[in-house]
This record gives C-alpha cells, structure tokens and sequence, in this order.
C-alpha cells in the first residue's frame, strides 16, 4: 500500500482495495490522491460489505 499521507490503518481493518489517481483513465481523486477501500476483518469474516468505507488521501 502506498500512503499518501500519514495514513494509519488498525490492525483490526483490512484493505479491500486501493485506486491511485489516473490522469490517462480521467480519474483524478483531489490532488492526484488515492481512495482505500477497507473493512474491519470481523466484519470481512462475517462476509457484511455493507461495513466497508472508504478513506481518500491526497498529497
């Protein structure tokens, strides 16, 4: 994973899945940022994606 800020994830989360910014794909998250999808893994365990969210980051 690369963080674009100071990112801390718990040991409790999980990364589920991470987009970087895409000037080529139209995809721009602020300033040229990253979007982390993550889900605490008792939640994942448990297969309740509706406890997923998602954290954006940008430099």
């Amino acid at each position: 994973m690369d963080a674009v800020q100071d990112f801390v994830q718990s040991n409790q989360d999980d990364l589920l899945f991470q987009v970087d910014s895409d000037d080529r794909a139209g995809m721009m998250w602020g300033d040229a940022g990253l979007l982390y999808w993550l889900i605490d893994r008792k939640e994942l365990l448990r297969g309740n994606f509706d406890a997923a969210w998602i954290e954006g980051q940008c430099s």
